[in-house]
């Protein structure tokens, strides 16, 4: 894999990363009032949160579309957990 094409990887999940760690903090403040529901759902979305993040330590210049394919995966989880927690919270 070149540089401009891992740079490219690493910028989008970045990116990628950036947007779903605000989603988080907001959520994680709003759970304080949430319903049991909701923070069960949270528990196992936390999980896959640090799948996400242990994944995005592993891009490096070694690493193949495989990685990066596997933390959009991870991030798409994480995206519709946190939206399901959001309805679930309004």
């Amino acid at each position: 894999m070149d540089n401009e094409t891992l740079n490219k990887i690493k910028a989008d999940l970045d990116s990628l990363k950036g947007h779903l760690q605000q989603e988080r903090d907001e959520l994680k403040l709003k759970l304080s009032l949430a319903k049991a529901e909701a923070k069960d759902e949270w528990l196992e979305i936390e999980e896959k949160w640090n799948k996400f993040s242990n994944t995005m330590n592993q891009v490096t210049k070694e690493s193949s579309e495989q990685v990066s394919n596997a933390a959009k995966d991870l991030a798409s989880e994480l995206k519709a957990g946190y939206e399901r927690i959001r309805k679930s919270l309004s």
